[in-house]
């Protein structure tokens, strides 16, 4: 008995499917010199630097903002499990609680807390433990990039 057209092509795209998964190159915390090259390639300024525990931390400029990646979950300052991105500004006369809490409930990718000035930073996790696809991770940081143009104009930075 011939397989039917239908079936041959329904084998064809599940090959191609399970071929392309596994090709697909995963990015996860583990690696920070391949996050800081993926995010260079998009034409982003990084650069791979310590914090001061001595785990992995990539810095960069988006705009007229400074944004820091920190890793979590890292043994012995590296194999890390997630990375939080992070904005902070340093505000004259501070940010009010009702501001942030404005910003927070129109944005809900990132979310802005205030130092004991009422300094805002903009954060966001991105949870790469089992790792996510290039375009997933892309995406992330280009959702990142989006909401911290945001939220410099929102603070008139």
């Amino acid at each position: 008995m011939k397989p039917s057209i239908l079936a041959t092509g329904l084998m064809s795209m599940v090959a191609l499917c399970f071929s392309h998964a596994a090709s697909g190159q995963l990015v996860d915390a583990t690696d920070p010199f391949s996050i800081m090259q993926l995010i260079q390639k998009d034409g982003y300024q990084a650069r791979l630097e310590t914090d001061s525990t001595g785990d992995p931390k990539i810095s960069g400029r988006l705009g007229k903002a400074n944004w820091n990646m920190y890793f979590y979950g890292c043994e012995d300052n590296r194999d890390c499990l997630s990375v939080s991105l992070s904005s902070g500004f340093d505000l004259a006369d501070g940010l009010s609680f009702e501001s942030a809490n404005e910003f927070n409930n129109k944005w809900r990718w990132a979310n802005v807390e205030l130092d004991a000035d009422n300094d805002p930073f903009l954060q966001m996790d991105i949870n790469l433990a089992y790792g996510v696809s290039e375009e997933n991770f892309r995406d992330s940081f280009d959702t990142w990039r989006i909401v911290l143009e945001q939220f410099v104009t929102f603070i008139d930075w």
